[in-house]
């Protein structure tokens, strides 16, 4: 077992500590002395979060949008059985590590229905083994280029275009990348720019955001779908959206990362590209609102085939230039997803994925195949409501020749032991999310991974976690 130094140790506390700090000033400056019991409404007025909501209210009126967040999650993990290790294993050791993000966003509107919108970010980290050993990692803020130091750098910078086609209107909430206020029910909405595509395709009421739900990635997007994407989580396109009353249209054209997991982006659009097209579907069960959401992905990189690799040479690592089996080829994949209120405060989801497993991922985790399902509760029940608990279960595997691509003792950029005694990865993951004042959140995490890396010789592993988030 590794022993952690009391440097380390302090380290890595000492953001949290100060995510602690900020909260708890949060809270005082908010409430009178006597401080509200628990399931209390938030009082208005006095409060550092009001005062900042005060000004982003203003700003907004004015044409510009403002906000902010900050989030902290520190992980652990015990000792687990491991009778030996590969280049991509999960330490079997006792380890713990964080990651953190913090920075504005910022929004200016430009003519009727179009806005910018600009993401500067600071971040530092690794993630548990730098991000690897385990295809459904747990999590989803573990950024594949670590930093010991606070790194900016701007996630996001795009343009959006909202047109309204006329009819009934909807109002919007604010949010971190959205302003308020009424819009068409029908409209076409483009956006152009640096995004996520999870900005915009394959969301989920209750699973889709590792800053307040569920950490594990497997849990904010469909597994085996390979989403266009930099080793930090963005890429560069455009995508165009059509929207009703029951219905949505998506599609969008995005740059691929120029390596296996790197951080340029290949800009040669003829030779490399992704596209993502998604429908969607909404109704009612009674006065319960659900969706499903279709999702074709089809993309060309410079990748490997498995089966022209594992064939040919020795043990070898698809980071590795491996000119001679590298060319542009064309991957597809498939993604469901489905949301449904049970009641007004319980939820369920659903979501499966599969790609054929014979073209190397590229750029998001290597699964070929998934299936997960969970529970999200509100705290309405022992007055808490504003607090939110959550139980999903994902189970994760691999083609026939991607299978026998590891059994050959070739390495992954997300997975790779040397050898492999397959069966498929695991997971259940439960959370707690407790908000400690209107815009400050404190949340427990636990998962459990049985597979690690889909090998049944290793694990199974639990993993710990804490989480600070700030937003305003």
């Amino acid at each position: 077992m590794t022993v952690v130094s009391r440097t380390d140790a302090a380290r890595r506390l000492a953001p949290a500590l100060l995510g602690v700090a900020l909260v708890s000033g949060a809270l005082s400056a908010s409430l009178p002395a006597a401080a509200a019991p628990p399931g209390s409404p938030l009082r208005d007025g006095g409060g550092l979060l009001d005062q900042i909501g005060d000004l982003r209210d203003d700003l907004e009126a004015d044409g510009w949008l403002m906000h902010g967040q900050f989030t902290f999650i520190d992980q652990f993990h015990p000792g687990f059985r491991s009778p030996y290790v590969g280049p991509d294993s999960l330490t079997p050791g006792a380890r713990g590590r964080e990651t953190i993000s913090f920075g504005p966003v910022l929004g200016r509107k430009l003519w009727d229905g179009a806005a910018v919108f600009v993401n500067p970010e600071w971040d530092q980290g690794f993630g548990l083994n730098s991000s690897t050993g385990v295809a459904g990692f747990p999590n989803n803020e573990a950024f594949r280029v670590g930093k010991t130091d606070p790194t900016l750098t701007v996630p996001r910078l795009f343009v959006r275009q909202v047109i309204g086609l006329g009819g009934p209107q909807e109002t919007l909430d604010g949010d971190q990348l959205q302003f308020a206020g009424p819009v068409d029910v029908e409209r076409i909405t483009v956006t152009a720019g640096k995004i996520s595509v999870w900005d915009i395709f394959d969301d989920n009421k209750y699973a889709h955001d590792a800053r307040t739900q569920f950490e594990n990635w497997v849990l904010v997007g469909n597994g085996a779908v390979d989403f266009a994407a930099d080793a930090r989580g963005y890429t560069e396109g455009v995508a165009v959206e059509y929207n009703n009353a029951w219905f949505a249209a998506r599609t969008g054209m995005f740059e691929v990362s120029k390596e296996t997991n790197a951080k340029p982006l290949n800009d040669t659009w003829g030779q490399a590209w992704q596209s993502l097209n998604e429908l969607e579907e909404r109704w009612r069960l009674g006065t319960h609102p659900g969706a499903v959401r279709e999702l074709v992905m089809v993309d060309r990189t410079d990748a490997v085939d498995y089966q022209s690799t594992y064939g040919n040479l020795g043990p070898v690592s698809v980071t590795q230039p491996l000119y001679g089996f590298r060319r542009y080829r064309v991957n597809y994949a498939f993604g469901l997803n489905a949301e449904q209120e049970i009641t007004d405060d319980l939820g369920a989801f659903a979501r499966a994925s599969w790609n054929p497993g014979r073209v190397q991922e590229f750029m998001y985790t290597e699964v070929d195949s998934e299936a997960q399902t969970g529970l999200s509760l509100k705290g309405n029940r022992w007055g808490r409501v504003d607090d939110t608990v959550g139980l999903a279960g994902v189970i994760n595997m691999l083609s026939s020749r991607h299978r026998a691509f590891y059994e050959a003792g070739n390495i992954g950029f997300i997975v790779g032991d040397g050898q492999l005694n397959y069966k498929p990865e695991e997971i259940v993951e439960a959370y707690y999310d407790a908000q400690i004042v209107k815009g400050a959140n404190l949340g427990l995490d636990y998962q459990f991974i049985a597979n690690p890396g889909y090998n049944a010789d290793r694990g199974p592993v639990s993993i710990i976690g804490v989480r600070v988030h700030l937003e305003f």
